[in-house]
């Protein structure tokens, strides 16, 4: 398994001569045998060199360990050797060191590492203990262990230098070679540290301390943290990885987690030879037989690997230890080792009582252009003068602390409160981290920032100066890049929106620094706020203004880069040029509206110009909409008949500004009139309200009627132009091109369902049709790959667990056609079962036979020459993640319905997003679109900052626990995952919540102030 880098520790470490560091005191003998050389090798790299008696016991040596880093919990950390037969394991306390190392061996290496992974770092209540922790974590990364998306890769090694070298200093790194001594991943590349560099960037002011806090907050919400993997295989045969961490054991397949045994559901835990014996309740295990078995490649692996699983339990589940012993019998019954340390509640007891009578960690500061750790190593003697355990002795003399002292004036330099925890989450990442850290919404290092009243005062008098260079208060020098502007200060409609944010090129999934952070003294100058915003006529306004502000981005983003794709390709791409041009046309008369509208300065001018835009693309649009299915099969058949079409749209879907696939984009282009529905219905609609007469709202009336009769009349249309687009991605995704989109076959469903195997519950994708089901599988050359194919004719369907193979399971349902039977479980049962059943009739009456999917992609895959082109980008994990593949991660499915909404649900506008750890918000530009929020500085920026898929989500009102005391605020809720979002107003707090509700589709029910505040 890959561990640490024993060949290269070994070699250094064997470099130490043996007796190193000095003779032994005076009266101690020396005599060969008497004493052994211990060397442990630290997580800094440095060399520590114990001389022990000969039958030491291994709690000596721990002990010592702990005295000379001067650490308080140990308990975390373990001694790892490698045995007589070569397999990785952990010092055994209780028995002597020598048998438990190579036999005859009188030179002993071990290796201090964590041995147990806290799973919330905030229980560590030394700051030592976290630093070390964050040394593992970088190994762990550096060695390939903490599998991750290379963005979040990035931010932890921004962090680690942060910690280790300060703040970042555009004189003394002028480009990313300052980091090409230290190594952070496996296969470091140049690209690699200038996303490092540019994290860096964005942490100046934190202090090392905070650093270590932030760092672990992401690690720990990596997939792999703590995860050591030991190959092994299941009763068939099949390869497996297996992991235990605090909360059971998991295995894995291809880095995939395929099961996992949660220590409430594990009956007994035991070894026999290679077998690894899992035997789990009655009542709560999933498979058909009680015991699971793993098969390790030799006795001595898996005897270890049923160690380290006593451990955990025993270190994480349990109060105290069991420290009683049986008596001793003739003949054993198994292996009689126990967990006799401490447990993590006595740990974190022990630890309180003690911690504040210790002196505080401090830790030295290296520049990031030198050598992480200067010389290889670094080598300590500890000589024992104090007989315990069989001639165990104190160390001697004492290593002393090295000191690094901060004074007053350097914590001064820091923006950030002591109080604050910093944290980002990795989300959509691609990968296995989305996966993890795949779906939660990354979080910069947040700030908290307290204004006097004199100093508000002068920021709100201040607020339509220009924003060029920067202006001094008081003494000090705000510029464009700190300036922070109370909330009070959005309350007047003429104060532009743009915020001031310095244009640094971000990472995908970090936010950048806080430029406006909004803080609670909003209650103290609230007085014109209301009667300002309560102008529902202005928020309309806005509405539409942002909405079209979105849409010039989509705009610009197609007729930019769509010509300069497809030139080299004219001969072939004569309709997708004609494509590009009428979207170009679109373009200018689009940027000439959103100037219109943005300098309207009164309602008569917004209606009129709203009429004449109206009448004026209306015919354009129809004309469009009846083309586009032959403008989109024609960009596809360009797609899959040139390979080097097909890797430029790649390169361009996977940029950073296209945000969502390419035929997307068209699609969202091709509804934006349609949007204007809503918001030109509520325009309409608070005219009547306000008994205002038809002088001035006639144009809109009648705007309203055009755009009403055009999207009734061409609902269809659209509706099936997205299904051909959804088809199309199911495709990429499955590797079946031209399969799926025959012409009478339709999409149902697709979602995240586990079958029954003999291995136990598999996750699967199911694929519903209007003629067949298919079963989909996840895959390294694509995401996914179709195994099992299923007629609709002859189908049946049943509600629950037809064999008692799931452990009566209340999602479970069954699928009988002729002799085969399949058993499923998915979170989405009710409608599964509707859907199908529907289908199943609608399928009696079809005569018409369509072609198999399966059996046709297998023989197109087999004929020579005709094989199916899988991309060097379509074969790599990517790192936008399709509609298909967030119903994996979230374990959810979509029906067509919800797949019309992915463009019919749409939203724009700046939000404000609470800090996690103070009572600010942050000002952001946000768009709601194929079910997912794209965070961005501004409305002019190109490329999303952050993107959350709102799958699952549920949308709720904030409670009182969660002390947010403002109005208009929602809260986004997924697992353990808590959003918290503001609005400038009541209109736009009920269009933001009614859009959200349609795109998270979440199974769960609206508590009761949700569904009171938001009108269900």
């Amino acid at each position: 398994m890959a561990r640490l880098d024993y060949a290269h520790a070994r070699a250094e470490m064997s470099g130490i001569p043996l007796g190193v560091g000095g003779p032994p005191p005076p009266g101690m003998d020396t005599k060969r045998g008497r004493l052994v050389c211990i060397k442990v090798r630290m997580l800094d790299d440095s060399v520590a060199v114990f001389h022990l008696g000969h039958k030491a016991l291994g709690q000596t040596l721990l002990d010592e360990v702990a005295r000379h880093l001067n650490l308080l919990e140990n308990d975390y950390f373990g001694l790892e050797c490698i045995d007589n037969s070569g397999c990785h394991c952990w010092l055994d306390a209780d028995k002597p060191i020598l048998r438990q190392i190579t036999s005859h061996s009188t030179d002993a290496k071990f290796y201090f590492i964590v041995k147990f992974y806290t799973p919330n770092p905030i229980d560590l209540e030394e700051e030592y203990t976290r630093y070390l922790l964050t040394l593992q974590i970088r190994r762990d990364l550096s060695m390939g262990e903490l599998h991750c998306a290379e963005t979040t890769a990035a931010l932890l090694a921004a962090y680690l230098v942060q910690s280790e070298c300060g703040d970042f200093s555009a004189e003394d790194y002028p480009d990313a070679t300052y980091l090409s001594h230290s190594r952070f991943i496996p296969h470091q590349t140049i690209e690699f540290q200038q996303k490092v560099m540019e994290n860096h960037k964005n942490l100046i002011g934190m202090s090392p301390g905070e650093s270590d806090f932030a760092m672990l907050e992401v690690a720990r919400r990596c997939d792999f943290y703590g995860i050591k993997l030991h190959p092994a295989k299941d009763i068939e045969g099949t390869e497996a990885r297996l992991a235990v961490l605090h909360l059971g054991i998991k295995v894995y397949h291809q880095l995939q987690c395929v099961s996992t045994f949660s220590w409430a559901k594990i009956r007994k835990l035991s070894f026999k030879r290679k077998k690894l014996l899992v035997k789990l309740h009655p009542d709560s295990y999933q498979y058909y037989k009680e015991t699971i078995q793993f098969i390790f490649d030799s006795r001595n692996e898996c005897k270890s690997f049923w160690k380290k699983c006593v451990e955990h339990h025993a270190f994480f589940r349990c109060s105290a230890a069991d420290n009683t012993r049986k008596d001793n019998r003739l003949f054993s019954k198994g292996s009689s080792f126990r967990y006799h340390g401490r447990t993590q509640k006595q740990l974190i007891d022990y630890v309180r009582e003690h911690h504040k009578r210790r002196e505080p960690f401090t830790r030295p500061l290296r520049s990031a252009a030198s050598p992480r750790c200067g010389p290889p190593f670094a080598v300590y003697s500890m000589v024992s003068d104090r007989k315990k355990n069989g001639g165990a002795h104190v160390s001697l003399p004492h290593l002393p602390n090295q000191t690094h002292t901060i004074d007053n004036a350097d914590l001064g330099r820091s923006s950030f409160s002591k109080k604050t925890i910093y944290g980002v989450n990795s989300t959509f990442s691609s990968d296995s981290a989305i996966k993890s850290d795949i779906y939660q919404l990354p979080r910069k290092a947040e700030t908290s920032v307290s204004l006097n009243s004199t100093t508000s005062q002068r920021l709100f008098e201040r607020c339509d100066s220009s924003d060029s260079g920067s202006e001094s208060m008081g003494g000090t020098v705000y510029s464009k890049d700190s300036m922070v502007i109370l909330d009070t200060l959005m309350t007047s409609p003429k104060m532009t929106a743009s915020s001031s944010i310095a244009d640094s090129k971000l990472d995908y999934e970090t936010w950048p620094d806080l430029s406006v952070v909004y803080t609670d003294v909003e209650d103290t100058v609230n007085g014109n706020k209301e009667n300002v915003l309560s102008d529902m006529c202005y928020q309309i306004r806005e509405d539409l203004l942002d909405h079209e502000r979105s849409a010039a981005r989509d705009f610009r983003l197609v007729c930019e880069n769509l010509p300069r794709l497809i030139e080299p390709f004219l001969e072939s791409s004569g309709v997708v040029m004609e494509l590009s041009k009428k979207l170009k046309d679109l373009k200018e008369s689009q940027a000439s509206f959103l100037e219109e509208i943005s300098s309207a300065e009164n309602i008569s001018q917004l209606a009129q110009r709203v009429l004449c835009m109206t009448h004026n693309v209306l015919p354009a649009y129809t004309t469009l909409l009846e083309q586009y299915p032959i403008y989109i099969a024609a960009l596809d058949q360009l797609t899959k008949s040139n390979a080097e079409f097909r890797t430029e749209i790649r390169n361009f879907e996977e940029s950073s500004q296209c945000y969502i696939p390419l035929n997307w984009i068209l699609l969202k282009i091709l509804h934006r009139i349609v949007a204007w529905r809503p918001i030109l219905a509520r325009l309409v609609g608070w005219q009547l309200s306000e008994g205002i007469t038809d002088a001035d709202f006639g144009p809109i009336r009648v705007a309203l009627e055009k755009i009403a009769r055009f999207a009734d009349s061409t609902r269809k249309q659209r509706e099936a132009i997205t299904e051909f687009v959804a088809l199309l991605q199911l495709e990429l995704d499955t590797a079946t091109q031209g399969l799926l989109t025959q012409p009478n076959r339709r999409l149902l469903r697709f979602g995240w369902v586990q079958r029954w195997s003999q291995r136990g519950l598999t996750p699967r994708m199911l694929l519903l049709f209007s003629d067949e089901v298919l079963l989909a599988h996840r895959s390294q050359e694509t995401p996914f790959a179709i195994n099992l194919e299923l007629k609709l004719k002859g189908l049946l369907v049943e509600d629950g667990d037809s064999y008692n193979v799931t452990g009566k399971r209340d999602d479970a349902f069954t699928l009988h056609l002729g002799k085969k039977s399949i058993v499923l479980a998915s979170p989405s049962k009710d409608q599964w079962i509707e859907d199908i059943s529907s289908a199943v009739k609608h399928d009696v009456k079809n005569r018409l036979e369509l072609p198999p999917i399966l059996s046709e992609n297998e023989q197109r895959i087999s004929m020579s020459g005709c094989e199916v082109a899988v991309d060097e980008a379509q074969s790599k994990e990517r790192r936008k993640l399709s509609p298909l593949q967030v119903c994996w991660y979230r374990k959810t499915s979509l029906n067509i319905q919800q797949i019309y909404d992915i463009v019919d649900v749409c939203q724009s506008g700046y939000l404000l997003r609470k800090l996690r750890n103070s009572n600010g918000w942050q000002r952001l530009w946000t768009e709601l679109t194929s079910h997912t929020l794209f965070f961005y500085k501004t409305h002019k920026d190109i490329s999303p900052l952050a993107n959350l898929p709102l799958l699952e989500y549920k949308l709720c009102m904030p409670s009182v626990v969660d002390r947010v005391h403002h109005s208009n605020c929602f809260k986004l809720v997924y697992s353990t995952h808590e959003y918290f979002f503001r609005t400038n107003g009541s209109y736009s707090f009920h269009r933001w919540t009614e859009a959200l509700r349609k795109a998270a589709i979440s199974q769960v029910v609206p508590d009761v102030v949700t569904a009171l505040s938001l009108r269900i």
